[in-house]
């Protein structure tokens, strides 16, 4: 008897951690044989027993495991009575479906634990539709966007993950909230979900949030500018550099050296002389992925000048890399 027949034979103990340590020790095990018993054990008596059986399935799945057999027996626990068994149930089902499982069966009663009491089954159900890639999802997720945090970021991702130009406006207001709780990672996942619905696209919003008042919303939209890598967000990024807040400033030099645009050059030269002390050594950050022979001489009369010290490392780095790309 190998080590799995043991596992599956352990799933039948009476004692209810025996079970559940079983269930998790299959889920990591990958063997189809696993497959059918965990089933079964969606049915036991112990809400931890039954949540265990559905992460191990999911793991199984997302492994790549085609276990497509499982998905209405998921699906039919998303209404059990305990939130940590619903929670378990949804987020296994989007691991059958980021694994390539068939699992479009799942999407409906996904949706409707969006609406779900317990914030956890909220968020793992928007997980998991995520991973579906089921049009019929985004209203609902967009909807989502007006949850507590937690969910909200989710909501976000799974938007990104499933691209659909509908999202773009609502995510673009997450951006701007106003909301008082601490809400970083929100704004995060916001981004990265434009990033990837915008891609190709369209800049003009990103290019007007650059002029927001609020100074995080300036923030991201120049990170998302720099992710789409549009030429078309050059100038207005130029502009910027004017900005008052010294974390927009050093953002929108990195982006623009990550732009790769020749009109950026002239520009972050200007900013080697700027008053800040720390804003030279950024300068000449961009100035190196640039590579223009043009930013040469001015950054060696920055070295020469006896008053800079701070950074004199990153300027020395700078000027290598700048040479090495020109030679």
């Amino acid at each position: 008897m190998d080590e799995v027949e043991k596992l599956i034979n352990q799933l039948k103990n009476d004692n209810r951690l025996t079970r559940e340590e079983a269930a998790s020790a299959l889920g990591l095990h990958y063997d189809e044989r696993a497959v059918e018993p965990l089933i079964e054990l969606l049915k036991d008596e112990e809400e931890d027993v039954r949540s265990s059986a559905a992460k191990a399935l999911g793991e199984l799945g997302y492994s790549g495991m085609i276990v497509e057999r499982a998905v209405e027996p998921l699906i039919k626990l998303l209404k059990d009575e305990e939130e940590d068994v619903r929670s378990s149930a949804s987020k296994a089902l989007g691991e059958l479906g980021s694994g390539g499982n068939n699992v479009q069966l799942a999407v409906e009663p996904l949706i409707l634990l969006l609406k779900d009491k317990d914030k956890v089954v909220r968020s793992k159900s928007a997980q998991a539709l995520g991973f579906h890639y089921d049009e019929r999802a985004v209203v609902p997720l967009i909807e989502l966007l007006k949850d507590e945090n937690e969910v909200r970021f989710y909501a976000a991702q799974a938007l990104g993950l499933l691209r659909d130009e509908r999202a773009v406006e609502p995510l673009i207001e997450l951006l701007k909230d106003e909301d008082p709780d601490p809400q970083q990672q929100v704004r995060m996942a916001a981004s990265i979900a434009l990033v990837s619905i915008c891609s190709g696209g369209t800049v003009k919003p990103f290019i007007e949030l650059l002029k927001h008042e609020d100074t995080g919303v300036r923030l991201r939209a120049v990170q998302i500018l720099e992710g789409l890598g549009d030429e078309r967000a050059v100038e207005p990024l130029i502009e910027l550099l004017k900005d008052e807040d010294f974390w927009v400033r050093q953002w929108t030099m990195g982006a623009l050296g990550e732009l790769d645009d020749e009109r950026a050059v002239e520009p972050l030269i200007d900013l080697l002389k700027d008053e800040d002390i720390n804003i030279p050594p950024l300068a000449a950050k961009a100035l190196a992925k640039l590579g223009d022979e043009r930013s040469v001489k001015p950054l060696i009369e920055l070295l020469e000048n006896v008053d800079i010290s701070y950074g004199r490392s990153i300027i020395v780095k700078a000027l290598e890399e700048i040479k090495i790309k020109i030679s």
